[in-house]
């Protein structure tokens, strides 16, 4: 998993990953409201539908 950070840190040197309770305390404003209804999903089966769902329609 840290390789995938560091990957992405090339680009920000802010990126991090967070846990369920600390995305509670994120700005939504910050945060496309496609994701939030994800990251807000309790159902790890209806998340997973979901993000399959937004990446095939990228």
């Amino acid at each position: 998993m840290s390789s995938k950070l560091d990957i992405l840190r090339e680009y920000n040197e802010d990126i991090q990953l967070i846990n369920a309770n600390e995305f509670k305390n994120i700005n939504s404003s910050l945060i496309p409201d496609l994701w939030v209804e994800v990251f807000s999903e309790h159902d790890r089966e209806k998340r997973i539908k979901k993000i399959l769902s937004i990446w095939k329609n990228m």
